[in-house]
């Protein structure tokens, strides 16, 4: 179920039949549904027959009927889409809509704002909304607010809006923690963190400018550290002991993941894997792996990695447990003396493959 959208895409696309593989924009979690746009439209489809789960006609977003953001909620069981557009010297204008094919049609919730960002949670309960953006006139003209800079909260079943907590400069990125407890908002050189319920703040802290828009660039790691990538690392702060500490990844756009307990952080761009860090002590357990540049990344547990790289998926096994496991399976028993000290030499020998 924790696999990323790209993955599962990828792996489910095959199986989806009738539908080309340039129409769909998002996959559930379990891999049994499809988001498919076509001229004007857009389709739930049953991913291993391509059976038409629900339509949604004359969805005209933006250009050729493509919006911007086309995504699952509340695990495959309702859609976000947001389209954006400038508007001369207006700056950008959004339009946001919610889609809970149960209930009935497609429902526009936004009023036109920008909106640069969105989260929701697993559960779909709530949406959150980075709004605001910034324009000028020409190559030399003065940067201008576009719209209102501003985080807002929606009830992800009904689609009002539920807190709208105002801010100086746009909201840059939206994350919620695992259970959704609490929310965060990066903008300008800040992050600030608030009680999702009560909308209470919680703690800030600043934080260097983000260098693109590569996924990952604000992240919960369990539900008591935030992830915030800046100019060549990652900060890493602990709402706990209200401070931050600092992983260097090195210079250039990188896409950032962590492990499904947030012990573990995941770095990658065009050139390849940049490693593998542990989130508690900045500890580097993987070293960069150059000629592998993935599409995604993903945990799905402590002790190996999945990469897509656009052709196939590949695992790779790092810690010593998960090579000792594969080792084993792989010899089908006993190792001897010899091999242990060729393969494993800082691993003591327990004489057997048993239980490993």
């Amino acid at each position: 179920d924790a696999l990323p959208p790209a993955a599962r895409r990828w792996m489910t696309r095959p199986a989806a039949a009738g539908v080309a593989p340039a129409r769909v924009r998002d996959v559930d979690a379990a891999g049994e549904r499809l988001l498919v746009v076509a001229d004007n439209e857009v389709s739930v489809v049953d991913a291993a027959d391509g059976r038409r789960v629900a339509h949604w006609p004359e969805a005209r977003l933006v250009g050729a009927g493509v919006a911007d953001t086309l995504r699952f909620i509340d695990r495959g069981n309702g859609a976000l889409a947001l389209a954006s557009d400038g508007v001369g010297s207006e700056g950008m204008r959004s339009r946001l809509w919610l889609w809970r094919w149960v209930d009935g049609p497609a429902r526009e919730i936004g009023d036109g704002n920008p909106v640069g960002a969105l989260a929701s949670t697993p559960d779909g309960r709530w949406i959150a909304s980075g709004e605001g953006s910034r324009w000028r006139e020409g190559d030399g003209g003065e940067w201008r607010l576009a719209g209102r800079a501003q985080l807002r909260l929606w009830d992800g079943q009904s689609g009002q809006v539920a807190r709208t907590l105002p801010f100086d400069a746009p909201v840059e990125a939206v994350a919620f923690s695992p259970s959704g407890a609490r929310l965060a908002a990066r903008s300008g050189d800040a992050v600030v963190v608030f009680d999702t319920q009560r909308g209470d703040e919680l703690g800030r802290f600043a934080v260097g400018p983000d260098e693109g828009r590569a996924p990952g660039g604000l992240v919960f790691a369990g539900e008591s550290r935030l992830l915030a990538r800046e100019p060549g690392g990652v900060r890493v702060w602990s709402l706990a002991r209200d401070s931050s500490d600092r992983i260097s990844l090195g210079t250039g756009p990188t896409a950032l993941g962590v492990s499904p307990g947030g012990g573990h952080l995941l770095a990658f761009d065009d050139n390849g894997l940049r490693g593998l860090w542990s989130v508690a002590d900045g500890q580097r357990l993987v070293e960069p792996v150059a000629g592998l540049a993935p599409v995604s990344a993903w945990m799905p547990g402590d002790g190996a990695l999945l990469l897509l790289d656009g052709r196939e998926l590949r695992q790779l096994r790092w810690s010593a447990d998960a090579l000792l496991a594969e080792g084993c399976r792989r010899a089908g028993g006993t190792l001897s003396d010899a091999e242990w000290a060729r393969y494993l030499p800082d691993a003591e020998p327990p004489g057997a493959c048993e239980g490993r």
